[in-house]
């Protein structure tokens, strides 16, 4: 293979390309080998936001087409763009891909994660193409860099993607020790980044240690270092900080230490009423929790109350079908604990059908969902036929 690949490396010369025609190269280098959809490829080079910049969009095409033309990039036949693995390998070596010449993909992806409640794209491949960054890319702007990584971290949260979430902390934790060393000045000054930074990094660890090793003492270590450090941020990222005590209320809950809980979850819903933060993803979050927090301290009316607030919050947007059914799925179990079966089934069984229609690719995931509704004698049509149940089953 190797002597293949210096005789490939030979034949195919990508210093002698255009500028543009490196930079598509740089930018394909670090696509995942399945290759990627041309038009969604040329969106994510553009700057964040803008559609098309004075025909930039019919120049990436020309060239794409001339990069083909030359045998450098390969195509379906269809839609579909990718590389050779070898030629792959070349414009690794060659023209070294980085944070800064893939600036517009990494920019392009952070905004994506913070969205958080897209549930459209492949999400396996979006996390195949964070590895991928990870893995290829020179790191030349850290602050970028780090700033990516955190979005990215986010969304692995949401699909407990704990395998993706350990990678991205360790790279988390190589690259913040840099960001401190350089932003340290001669009298020890840290700027508000800095402190931000470091909590977040304490938040996301201990999220990890909770959600995937089931650690509470190690996630509230983390936590309550997160939360000290919330007083230096609070007016230059207050949502950050309704983050932070919201998770510290969620370690709290796991340890039944309600009291506590129902504190810090208060401390995040004043900082969300204070600065008037708008309805997204991470507000829906944090009133989530509440309505969990309540739900464990047997407030099943009021923990109900705060479901059916957040379903009317969400019920308007189409790009969260997800969130609708952990929403759902949240309340229908309250009303099981209410004693209100009928009303439960209708929750429960939306809930179901949201989640066989997109995480089907998830075998673990679906195995728990169906062996909790198949416990509590849920009735679904689909869940019937996949295990050849009848009614009568139900009934025993």
């Amino acid at each position: 293979m190797e002597t293949y690949y210096n005789h490939i490396h030979k034949l195919v010369s990508l210093v002698t390309l255009t500028d543009k025609g490196k930079y598509i190269m740089q930018n394909m280098s670090i696509i995942p080998c399945e290759g990627i959809r041309r038009n969604l490829f040329c969106r994510w080079l553009m700057p964040v936001g803008v559609i098309d910049n004075n025909g930039y969009n019919a120049l990436l095409n020309n060239e794409i087409d001339n990069l083909t033309d030359l045998g450098f990039i390969q195509t379906d036949g269809y839609e579909k763009i990718m590389l050779h693995p070898l030629v792959q390998q070349v414009a690794l070596d060659d023209i070294k891909p980085g944070i800064r010449n893939c600036r517009e993909i990494v920019e392009n992806l952070k905004t994506l994660f913070f969205l958080r409640n897209v549930d459209y794209y492949d999400r396996n491949y979006l996390f195949r193409l964070i590895e991928s960054i990870t893995e290829y890319t020179e790191k030349n702007d850290i602050p970028l860099y780090v700033d990516f990584l955190n979005e990215a971290f986010e969304y692995a949260k949401k699909y407990k993607m704990g395998f993706y979430m350990e990678i991205i902390l360790s790279e988390l934790e190589l690259y913040i020790q840099n960001i401190e060393t350089k932003e340290t000045g001669e009298n020890n000054f840290k700027p508000v980044q800095y402190y931000e930074r470091k909590a977040h990094f304490f938040n996301n660890k201990s999220t990890f240690e909770l959600l995937c090793r089931k650690d509470s003492e190690a996630a509230l270590k983390y936590s309550l270092n997160a939360a000290k450090l919330c007083e230096k941020i609070t007016d230059f990222n207050p949502l950050l900080v309704a983050s932070i005590y919201s998770d510290l209320a969620e370690v709290y809950r796991n340890k039944s230490h309600f009291d506590e809980a129902y504190k810090y979850l208060r401390l995040a819903g004043k900082i969300i009423s204070d600065k008037n933060l708008p309805f997204g993803y991470d507000v829906f979050s944090i009133e989530r929790k509440c309505a969990n927090l309540l739900e464990s301290m047997g407030k099943y009316f009021e923990a109900l109350l705060f479901i059916n607030t957040i379903l009317v919050q969400i019920k308007d947007r189409k790009d969260n079908p997800l969130d609708m059914a952990n929403v759902l799925w949240d309340g229908g179990f309250i009303l099981l604990k209410m004693n209100q079966r009928e009303k439960a089934q209708n929750y429960l069984g939306s809930a179901y059908k949201i989640y066989s229609d997109l995480r089907t690719d998830d075998t673990e995931f679906m195995d728990e969902i169906e062996i909790k509704l198949l416990q509590n004698k849920i009735i679904s049509l689909p869940l019937l036929k996949k295990f050849n149940l009848s009614l009568e089953d139900f009934k025993k």
